[in-house]
């Protein structure tokens, strides 16, 4: 008797669920940036108190860790149905979020040694410089959200088998 031979695996694909997941942690993302915005603000009026260093530590380990897995999973998990595609209005969205995520990770990777300065109460950096850089991070990730909430999540829903 002969085996039948079986199809190759595919790797298993997201439920429609995860896209609906990511663009409900987008409202937590949100609240984050205004969180980071006020604290921009703070660092340029209240200084390096006790409280604005437990924020900056706050900001320091949330948007390096929580945004960067936020990214992971798109990049893993929703975007290939879209780069997978033969058709270019599927590909594009998911081309130009990856794109993004390197840039909003550069503009992070900016931030990062003034809000650390700030966590452990050094004032050995420009709290206008930071302030300003926090609110290009701002409007980068919100214009960001923005695109997948409208193009990319959409068109991945539908790949995915969502209705």
């Amino acid at each position: 008797m002969h085996a039948l031979a079986l199809p190759p695996a595919s790797p298993p694909q997201p439920a429609p669920s995860t896209v609906a997941a990511l663009a409900d942690e987008h409202q937590t993302i949100e609240r984050r940036l205004a969180r980071l915005r006020a604290l921009a603000i703070a660092l340029t009026h209240a200084g390096l108190s006790h409280a604005v260093r437990a924020q900056a530590r706050e900001a320091l380990a949330w948007f390096g860790n929580t945004t960067r897995e936020h990214h992971l999973v798109e990049e893993r998990e929703v975007f290939p149905a879209l780069l997978d595609s033969a058709d270019p209005a599927l590909a594009a969205p998911a081309q130009r979020l990856l794109q993004e995520h390197d840039w909003l990770e550069t503009e992070w990777q900016q931030l990062a040694p003034a809000l650390r300065a700030a966590a452990e109460g050094q004032a050995s950096f420009d709290p206008q410089v930071l302030r300003h850089g926090v609110e290009v991070f701002v409007q980068l990730y919100r214009d960001h959200m923005a695109f997948e909430e409208t193009h990319a999540y959409p068109l991945a829903h539908r790949q995915l088998g969502g209705a």
